[in-house]
């Protein structure tokens, strides 16, 4: 529960390849039509640890 707003967080275990780009913001696009609320993935972006966020309208990219 991220800012307390009942939110979906995930975490991806990464191995090695990245996640690409416009499929991990599609799945957030289509996890918010289900959750209904914001949803969350923690992943590794080139060796950097990041949350990418969908709210319904925006996405966001964040350094952990």
């Amino acid at each position: 529960n991220i800012r307390n707003r009942g939110d979906l967080p995930l975490r991806q275990s990464h191995e090695s390849t990245d996640p690409k780009h416009d499929t991990t913001l599609e799945t957030l696009k289509n996890l918010h039509r289900i959750w209904r609320r914001p949803v969350h993935i923690e992943t590794v972006i080139e060796e950097v640890k990041r949350r990418i966020s969908y709210d319904g309208t925006n996405h966001q990219i964040e350094k952990l």
